[in-house]
């Protein structure tokens, strides 16, 4: 009776134990990212990094022109979407329709960052900065010479910027040529690095390119301002984060109401520190390095006596351990000083 009792057992247990090379594989959520092309190398990495720490998501990426992507994105047709520049009337109502003036509905925004476009001349070049109807006419040709805007003996304005196709021409565009319509003789490089070697090799030169830190040397790089007599500003850190400097065109990823929890997940991913890292390869000012920026200005204000007075009642540990708080509350927050 026990040897037949043995064997009987024995298969029961072989038929509930489950040989881990058969098991099925554990379902991944998909998350499809969809939209402007001068995104697509960021997320593309940020999705690859964010399949290393997440493996039940998948992500995929697919680019698409920003006046088509927000009708995939109403329909539903991707979780993500990929949006560079500000929206307009046309995708601002097509969300109106859709997801109604309900909070609730409306999608959440992630800035990723902005791209800046430099402005560069040489270094014997007497101006030192650019109104954008000045840049648009002389990158169309209106102005050809450097004497009708300042230097007197100024000969023909060589102009170098980047190839077809690259961010920076699709930025000059909309902010100072109001027209895809550059000099037929503009020299071309398929790099910022290419532009800045042009004009440091030519005295006649002016560039423009996409620029990150640290900001090229052996060339002047222009200030610029919008409007005639405004405040003309450089390409610095400081100035982009503080929507001051006018060749910029941010990137934001716009998350669908009814999109998974992985999808959210995602969006904070491509924000946060490792988001950043990857954004500032592809010549992005992230928004992440933005909020530090300000986080960073709040703190010298509170440090300098600035803010709204927060009293703190406790042990003298405890008060301790209110000020640390306070510090990163104003780095993260507003300014204010601890009692």
């Amino acid at each position: 009776m026990c040897a037949r009792v043995i064997p009987v057992i024995a298969l029961l247990l072989g038929a509930l134990t489950t040989d881990p090379s058969t098991a099925p594989a554990a379902v991944q959520v998909p998350v499809r990212v969809t939209g402007s092309y001068s995104g697509l190398n960021v997320q593309k990495e940020c999705a690859a990094a964010f399949a290393k720490a997440r493996p039940d998501v998948t992500v995929s990426v697919k680019g698409y022109p920003n006046k088509l992507v927000s009708r995939q994105f109403v329909a539903g047709e991707c979780e993500v979407m990929l949006f560079s520049d500000k929206m307009v009337w046309r995708d601002k109502s097509l969300f109106y329709r859709a997801f109604s003036r309900d909070a609730t509905k409306w999608p959440d925004t992630y800035p990723v960052g902005r791209f800046a476009v430099a402005v560069v001349v040489n270094r014997r070049n007497p101006i030192r900065a650019l109104t954008t109807n000045q840049l648009g006419r002389i990158c169309r040709g209106d102005i050809l010479a450097w004497k009708d805007i300042g230097w007197k003996d100024g000969k023909k304005i060589v102009l170098v910027g980047e190839s077809i196709g690259r961010k920076s021409r699709e930025i000059l565009v909309k902010r100072a040529l109001k027209l895809d319509a550059f000099r037929r003789d503009m020299i071309t490089r398929p790099t910022g690095g290419g532009v800045v070697a042009a004009v440091a090799g030519e005295p006649a030169g002016i560039g423009c390119f996409l620029c990150n830190e640290p900001l090229p040397k052996g060339v002047k790089i222009l200030a610029v301002v919008e409007k005639e007599g405004g405040s003309f500003y450089l390409p610095t850190p400081g100035n982009i984060f503080e929507d001051k400097y006018p060749l910029m065109e941010d990137l934001t990823l716009y998350l669908h109401p009814k999109a998974p929890p992985q999808a959210k997940a995602y969006c904070e991913f491509a924000i946060g520190p490792e988001g950043a890292k990857i954004a500032k390869k592809w010549y992005l000012y992230s928004e992440y390095e933005r909020q530090q920026h300000f986080g960073r200005k709040r703190l010298a204000l509170m440090k300098a006596g600035k803010g709204v007075a927060i009293r703190g009642v406790g042990s003298m540990g405890g008060s301790a351990v209110l000020r640390d708080l306070a510090v990163e509350y104003v780095k993260a927050k507003e300014v204010v000083q601890m009692a």
